[in-house]
């Protein structure tokens, strides 16, 4: 929204540790690290588990959709590809050359996962996707249950 005086509002987003970012490029490229344990301090807990590609984690979506699903699963299978071509198109359309990300990686992906909620036993989940901005900390490394 325009302010009074005629300048645009930027909404920013807290700045990620640089550390697990270079951490994701890597895993992302696949070029030497393909999957790390780690532990993420969360403001809702802490998760704990292997850090993996996009790709992969789509790849997980995709098997655990088309296994629990009903019969609509074979367009949900697809929706994280829907998704990843919808929102190429959309930087393309703003002007961001070829529609890669700019400014590093935004989210963690993580297979064989556990959740650590205060209050709650720990939960295990195939997998988890979640912004790299709300990560406080982290450390390399499985937590135990």
């Amino acid at each position: 929204m325009p302010s009074p005086e005629g300048d645009d509002v930027v909404t920013t987003e807290p700045v990620p540790d640089l550390y697990l970012s270079l951490l994701l490029t890597m895993v992302e490229s696949g070029e030497s690290v393909t999957s790390m344990s780690v532990t993420l301090g969360m403001t809702s807990g802490v998760i704990s588990g292997d850090l993996v590609s996009r790709d992969t984690w789509k790849s997980l979506w995709t098997e655990t959709v088309l296994t629990r699903a009903n019969a609509d699963a074979g367009s949900m299978g697809l929706f994280p590809d829907t998704a990843d071509r919808l929102f190429r198109q959309a930087r393309e359309d703003a002007g961001t050359e070829d529609g890669s990300e700019r400014h590093g990686p935004r989210f963690v992906h993580l297979k064989d996962v556990t959740l650590f909620v205060p209050g709650v036993s720990p939960v295990g989940l195939p997998f988890w996707r979640g912004r790299l901005s709300e990560v406080s900390g982290w450390t390399i490394g499985k937590l135990g249950v």
